[in-house]
């Protein structure tokens, strides 16, 4: 959505609920506290460079508080998140002339068995494979659509935060920062050691930007199972956002 649209939401929002900042939100949901308007907590997923630019402002004209979550590893990056490299690229490329070149990736990664799944969802494909055969294919993948595909794509739509803004936006006293991974994984499609190096890494580099302790995350996708919650609590987060129809037991 566009900035007016957002700005009207705000609006609407701000009048018919409480907006509450992070902490007072789980305080009262983990206490049962209730008061006459239902309270929301307002959430950004992924970070954005477009939240600082256009969202920001509006909440702080609003007075409205928010929490954004953070992929660590784009953070003063100049590099689009996997899925929007995936999605930018496709856009150049008619159906006929992509699915060719799902066709060639799929016969350098000795994968034609799938080839019809990579042709359906490049995607969906990738979210069940660990960060580094993810790595691997998206190298492959750059190497036959061209590494300077992405330099066609206006970085509007897949910039991220940097540090910088990260930190001003703290300071503000209104955005509050979580966890959303090191690289975007579903958690419940990787192994353990992957699982923690995600959770680990990227709480660790959020807390090192802000010099604060960071305790809450919001799993990529909503996706989690048993064992990514364990994983979660020996990582130090006690506050995990999660979508309960995305839980695999």
């Amino acid at each position: 959505m566009d900035a007016e649209q957002f700005e009207h939401q705000i609006k609407f929002l701000s009048k018919n609920f409480n907006i509450l900042p992070q902490d007072e939100f789980l305080y009262n949901y983990l206490n049962n506290k209730t008061s006459n308007k239902k309270s929301i907590l307002l959430t950004f997923d992924d970070g954005y460079e477009n939240n600082f630019k256009f969202a920001f402002p509006l909440l702080k004209k609003y007075n409205t508080p928010a929490t954004i979550f953070l992929i660590s590893s784009l953070i003063d990056s100049k590099n689009p998140t996997w899925y929007d490299l995936i999605d930018n690229t496709s856009s150049l490329f008619n159906n006929e002339k992509h699915r060719d070149k799902i066709g060639k990736l799929c016969t350098e990664l000795g994968i034609n068995s799938q080839k019809e799944i990579l042709h359906n969802s490049l995607k969906k494909y990738l979210k069940t494979q660990s960060t580094h055969k993810k790595n691997e294919i998206l190298e492959k993948y750059l190497s036959i659509i061209g590494d300077k595909s992405m330099d066609n794509i206006d970085e509007k739509y897949w910039k991220i935060l940097s540090s910088d803004q990260i930190i001003k936006m703290q300071q503000s006293g209104i955005i509050s920062f979580g966890s959303h991974t090191v690289t975007h994984p579903n958690l419940d499609q990787i192994n353990k050691d992957d699982v923690e190096l995600e959770l680990k890494d990227s709480k660790s580099k959020i807390e090192n930007i802000l010099g604060k302790k960071i305790k809450t995350i919001a799993f990529p996708d909503g996706a989690y199972n048993e064992n990514v919650k364990m994983v979660s609590k020996e990582a130090g987060y006690t506050n995990l956002f999660a979508v309960n129809y995305r839980c695999r037991k």
